[in-house]
């Protein structure tokens, strides 16, 4: 999924928006109160909060193909949800990217590839946590140039680079995310959470497994249902999400999770299908017709989840360890040195010694 398509799943998903204008709010955190919410409520908020808690250790390979479809953009525009930088795409936008996850809280270790339609490797993302640290390395490569990558690594804070143990600028890419969150925030806080309003809405049963329905609402004008499956582990089958339009509800995104897996008593959801909509009357050659619930897919996504495994590999302890290559331009925000790695010291500009270095006016960002 494109990074403008992204942000914007993570925005319907959390707060809603409107056809006329950006509705997205910064969200807040939770105003727990258990009391005020239905027992079914409180009862699966128990479930996933067990479940969550067992999934302490593992290892998956995340794939997540995504392509938003030029219309999507088309609309957008339309409905002033687009940045200048986007204006006049006419083309779909596809996204192939690569997650190597190992957890063995509190240590997490992230590999994220990023690889354009010809399969040429456009950024590797690789992150790990360091006791009270993150450290994260970006790789930008440039295919079809001379151009040699270029390196750039940043030390963070636990706060700043992880959100509920996930990592923060990409909760998307870790498997947990679709089983127990809704993008990085512990589901079994949201139903707890007085502000949204969670009510019990019955039972389903989705490929023959026993659901209970879920709703949130978020004010007036968005509601959410989550379908959570009772008898795997407590894991989110379903989620839909609602806007309401002239008196209307217009569905907005669906998620689904295709496929289960077992490891160690953990069920994940391996295969994830995720769909954004968006109503035909915002393209021009739909202008005319008469209501805004006739929808078309603007952005769909496949997510597979493989070699899940509650258990590590023997001989990955490597993998929690994340060394600065030569050349890597390193700001750690934690002790405000700025240096290059590897590289010898000069009078002037970004030092190779990190113990000497003190904090550059301009420096790195990350």
């Amino acid at each position: 999924m494109s990074r403008l398509a992204e942000s914007v799943l993570l925005c319907i998903m959390f707060v809603g928006w409107s056809v006329t204008g950006v509705g997205c709010v910064e969200v807040v955190p939770p105003n727990v109160d258990a009391g005020a919410v239905p027992p079914q409520v409180r009862f699966l908020a128990a479930g996933i909060a067990d479940a969550r808690a067992k999934f302490r250790c593992g290892q998956a390979i995340v794939t997540y193909y995504s392509i938003s479809y030029k219309e999507w953009f088309l609309a957008l525009q339309a409905a002033n949800h687009v940045p200048p930088g986007v204006l006049g795409k006419d083309t779909d936008d596809v996204e192939i990217r690569t997650c190597y996850w190992h957890c063995r809280v509190p240590a997490l270790a992230t590999d994220i590839i990023d690889a354009g339609p010809t399969g040429a490797v456009l950024s590797r993302k690789q992150l790990v946590t360091s006791g009270d640290s993150v450290r994260r390395l970006t790789t930008q490569h440039y295919p079809g140039t001379k151009q040699p990558p270029t390196l750039q690594g940043v030390v963070l804070t636990q706060d700043t680079g992880l959100q509920n143990g996930l990592q923060k600028d990409d909760p998307l890419m870790d498997p947990r995310s679709y089983a127990f969150f809704l993008g990085a925030r512990p589901l079994d806080q949201l139903l707890l959470d007085k502000r949204e309003h969670a009510s019990f809405q019955g039972e389903e049963t989705l490929d023959a497994s026993r659901c209970m329905k879920i709703q949130t609402t978020h004010g007036l004008e968005t509601r959410t249902v989550y379908w959570i499956d009772v008898q795997h582990g407590f894991v989110v089958r379903r989620i839909e999400r609602y806007s309401r339009v002239n008196g209307e509800d217009v569905l907005r995104m669906r998620q689904e999770a295709l496929r289960l897996s077992e490891s160690g008593g953990v069920w994940l959801p391996t295969a994830i299908e995720s769909r954004l909509f968006l109503p035909k009357k915002l393209l021009p050659q739909y202008r005319d017709i008469p209501d805004w619930t006739t929808p078309f897919t603007g952005v769909c996504s496949l997510v597979t989840i493989s070699r899940f495994s509650t258990e590590l590999e023997p001989g990955l302890s490597s993998a929690f360890s994340l060394p600065w290559p030569r050349g890597t331009m390193v700001q750690d925000t934690v002790t405000g040195k700025n240096y290059v790695q590897g590289a010898e010291p000069r009078a002037n500009g970004l030092k190779g010694d990190p113990q000497r270095q003190k904090t550059t006016r301009g420096g790195l960002t990350p």
